[in-house]
């Protein structure tokens, strides 16, 4: 009986290892990064649009331009319009022709949502970034502010040596704010990403295209049947050791 535990114990670490095996397969996938911007952008805004006690704070040049908070008692509500008559946001604490984005309060920020398909939308905990920042402001990129027309930034490789940079561009942020609609307004300034590479796209798929030569290789191409082969074994082992002890049971 001892040598059938034993054996059975082989079968159980040959299926971990499978479910180990299995999972990576999936994990060399390659898939090249996209191409540099042409430009780089910098965002201004008009003060005086700006409620009392809601500011625009520059926390990191790099990761975080601006972001907004809220030094007030009142919370302050980013939103989009809502344009349709069907869908409502229970609880959202505005009026209906509003569809929620973020609440912004003195000491938490949360967002309109769901944690899990199961969950009940509403304004949950916001939390993120460097130091968890996301907890008490929000970043302004451009999924929180609407831009005048369409967005002038370009995403290639080559870019050519003499390039017009494109005139500013004003935008909004909507919000709502002790029982009115408020309109944040700024405007996005173009320069030249000094930081450009004009070969990053093409770099990414010379990469990708020599990952998928090597996993292409017959080497690999055994050790991707492995799995395959470990289960096989498995369900052969656990036949026949089902065999071997409906046999000694039975005698």
């Amino acid at each position: 009986m001892k040598k059938l535990i034993k054996k059975f114990g082989l079968l159980v670490l040959l299926a971990a290892i499978a479910l180990v095996i299995f999972p990576l397969q999936g994990v060399f996938a390659c898939s090249p990064g996209g191409p540099n911007p042409w430009f780089a952008t910098q965002l201004s805004f008009d003060q005086a649009s700006l409620p009392n006690n809601i500011e625009m704070v520059q926390a990191d040049p790099v990761y975080e331009q601006y972001a907004l908070i809220n030094k007030s008692s009142e919370p302050f509500y980013l939103i989009r319009e809502n344009l349709t008559d069907w869908k409502t946001f229970l609880n959202s604490e505005l009026p209906k022709n509003y569809e929620p984005r973020y609440k912004i309060t003195a000491s938490q920020v949360y967002f309109w949502g769901q944690l899990s398909s199961q969950d009940t939308e509403g304004w949950k905990l916001n939390s993120g970034g460097i130091n968890n920042s996301a907890a008490t402001r929000v970043r302004i990129d451009d999924s929180v502010y609407t831009l005048e027309g369409e967005s002038k930034q370009i995403f290639q490789d080559n870019r050519p040596t003499v390039v017009e940079i494109p005139e500013f561009q004003n935008f909004k942020i909507l919000a709502f704010y002790k029982g009115a609609p408020v309109e944040i307004r700024g405007a996005l300034h173009y320069s030249l990403n000094d930081k450009y590479d004009p070969q990053a796209f093409a770099k990414g798929v010379e990469a990708c295209n020599k990952l998928n030569q090597s996993l292409n290789s017959t080497l690999w191409r055994i050790l991707s049947f492995a799995p395959l082969i470990i289960i096989l074994l498995i369900l052969s082992g656990v036949g026949f050791l089902t065999y071997k002890i409906i046999k000694r049971f039975r005698k």
